[in-house]
């Protein structure tokens, strides 16, 4: 994920619609902090530290899992309405997708770093519309000042909580906030104050996992990579209240960078379950050039101790630079990695903005794998619904 420090003000998605909020920098940046007293959980400053997550480097993708899903269809001449070709969508930074059941069929929705959080709806994850934003300049938390990033929606008991970063500036650091709707389409109403920081790193990427039982876990990164000199990049893994605006007990470590891939970042995790392992798919190295990829560890429990692939899952090629952040999405028996990217070289320097990318997730040996490890370039059979 690593995100620029001058946010996008409105993403310009496929079929993007606007409204009269004012989603302006300077309207997003003057927001003061709450007065309340300081929020910081005390279990933030503890945590259970597992054996540190090793790598799995055996070769054993030569076997496949009996519940392996199916190649992708080829047949594109018989499929004509129904193929894509990356990018999906013009603009979206960290997208946060989920899908969602309704009376009349499957919605998917997608949030994406930004002031306001543009907000996007689709029925075949292939197609967006616009349908606003999660916040509006009126109902933006007020204890938020600025760098709104990686915002992701998760089903919570009876309705939706939106779990997002933006900067404290009374704690001088990153914090995860958290708000709540009886619709994944909102409206959203903040909590009032952040839902989790730490009292000398920043939080940020956060990821909520729920198993069939209705229990739930947050993972988020601490922000180590920013300390001069930098220290590691923690993932650490919480479990919440049955409502996810709270925790119980303490958090443990999951994973940090370790991996020469890596260089000095690990974030941006998305956990799922399959099979008898969950997976967590995380990016590394620098956001905002080609070095940054997305990597992949399991466990058989949701904390852990995770178990890391040597190489990453996803990293660029010659016309996508910097794929990551990415989301997992389930549709018609099959799971499809959506992420974002830059289309072409990119350096650090450089101007521009990252795409909405999709791409079919296959297995082997008990691990996923994408493509040749690298975003698609040509034309793919799109996802079948539901």
């Amino acid at each position: 994920m690593k995100k620029c420090l001058l946010l996008i003000a409105v993403l310009a998605l496929h079929g993007c619609m606007s409204d009269d909020a004012d989603y302006s920098d300077e309207a997003w940046s003057s927001a003061s902090d709450d007065s309340q007293a300081e929020l910081e959980d005390a279990s933030l400053d503890e945590d259970v530290t597992p054996s540190p997550a090793d790598t799995d480097d055996t070769d054993d993708l030569a076997e496949l899992d009996d519940d392996a899903l199916a190649a992708e269809p080829d047949d594109l001449t018989a499929m004509a309405t129904k193929h894509y070709q990356n990018a999906i969508a013009d603009n979206c930074a960290d997208p946060g997708v989920i899908r969602v059941a309704t009376a009349t069929g499957v919605e998917f929705y997608a949030a994406c770093t930004g002031n306001g959080f543009p907000l996007y709806r689709s029925t075949d994850l292939v197609h967006w519309t616009s349908i606003g934003h999660l916040f509006t300049a009126k109902t933006k938390p007020a204890w938020g000042g600025g760098n709104w990033w990686a915002p992701e929606i998760h089903h919570i008991g009876s309705g939706y909580v939106a779990y997002f970063v933006a900067m404290s500036p009374s704690r001088g650091r990153m914090c995860i906030g958290a708000a709540t709707s009886s619709s994944p389409a909102g409206p959203y109403k903040d909590l009032g104050h952040p839902l989790a920081c730490d009292r000398h790193f920043g939080l940020i990427d956060p990821n909520v996992y729920s198993d069939a039982d209705g229990h739930h876990w947050l993972y988020y990164k601490i922000d180590g990579n920013a300390q001069n000199p930098p220290v590691k990049t923690i993932i650490y893994g919480h479990r919440m209240r049955d409502d996810g605006l709270g925790f119980v007990g303490v958090r443990h470590r999951m994973i940090e960078n370790t991996l020469p891939w890596e260089h000095l970042v690990t974030e941006a995790p998305w956990v799922m379950h399959r099979g008898k392992y969950f997976y967590m798919f995380y990016s590394g190295a620098t956001y905002c050039n080609g070095t940054y990829g997305v990597g992949i560890a399991r466990a058989t429990s949701p904390l852990g101790p995770w178990h890391k692939r040597s190489q990453p899952i996803l990293h660029s090629n010659s016309k996508w630079d910097g794929p990551g952040h990415n989301s997992i999405v389930a549709s018609g028996g099959h799971q499809f990695i959506v992420y974002h990217a830059w289309s072409g070289a990119h350096a650090c320097t450089d101007g521009g903005h990252r795409e909405l990318m999709l791409d079919w997730i296959h297995w082997k040996g008990g691990w996923p794998y994408v493509n040749d490890g690298t975003p698609s370039r040509g034309v793919h059979t799109a996802p079948s619904v539901p």
